[in-house]
């Protein structure tokens, strides 16, 4: 596999929520403080909440920090802990294999990069080993929450395989551990899709990362109730399951 032909996989990949079918409904966002999410099960370093037991810091977020519960209850449907922190540090806001729209909160006293942090309260299964772009079935984009044409869907696929293929080779050449961006990859791979990746043995393939999600022009906001969100038919919050 040659170096540009991944380039042009990966800038196709970039581009592919612009053009995926736009959802029908608006993006339903839980307007929350940090003390309440932090109710919730999950808080964020540098506000009023206090700080939870097990810390995202190894996993590449050192300000958030989760419950003894919210660790037990995705352990149980078996997220390593490392997960769970990637799943968290993911922008996200749909299911990408049903479309449906997932628990987010927005965090109304918290000002980062010059927005209203998002965090989502539940996930997928096929989030569970880190890397949701090689082990869901892509049907949907998952910030918009579109439905993807097949080619697109093609493209998804095709793409993690080869980026899975890529981390492997670079993980077993470089034996690293930790943090690592894209750019580390080399061989004039670039993505924006990716946050960061994060290397480590506790995960099921040696590696997970967090989703950048897209730049640029969000979809149509209507804050609302989790009770609503759910009455509506978005995912429940994982403590409501």
């Amino acid at each position: 596999m040659k170096g540009i032909g991944m380039l042009a996989i990966v800038v196709g990949i970039g581009c592919l929520s612009a053009s995926a079918e736009a959802a029908d409904n608006k993006v339903m966002l839980v307007p929350m403080t940090s003390q309440e999410l932090a109710a919730q099960g999950v808080a964020i370093a540098g506000t009023r909440a206090i700080r939870l037991p097990y810390s995202c810091a190894a996993a590449g977020n050192p300000s958030i920090t989760v419950s003894d519960r919210f660790l037990a209850h995705f352990r149980a449907k078996g997220f390593t802990p490392e997960a769970i922190c990637l799943a968290l540090s993911s922008r996200v806001r749909f299911d990408p294999e049903t479309g449906r729209q997932l628990p987010v909160v927005q965090v109304s006293d918290v000002r980062a990069g010059g927005r209203e942090p998002e965090i989502v309260l539940n996930f997928p299964p096929c989030f569970r080993n880190g890397v949701p772009f090689l082990e869901c079935n892509m049907r949907f984009d998952s910030w918009w929450g579109g439905r993807l044409q097949l080619s697109q869907q093609t493209d998804y696929r095709r793409f993690a395989i080869e980026l899975d293929t890529m981390v492997r080779a670079f993980l077993a050449r470089t034996r690293g551990s930790g943090i690592f961006k894209t750019e580390a990859l080399g061989r004039g791979l670039f993505s924006s899709e990716y946050e960061w990746f994060l290397a480590s043995r506790a995960l099921a393939r040696g590696y997970g990362y967090a989703l950048h999600g897209p730049e640029g022009d969000d979809p149509e906001i209507e804050t609302v109730s989790l009770r609503t969100h759910r009455e509506r038919g978005g995912m429940s919050a994982w403590n409501d399951e």
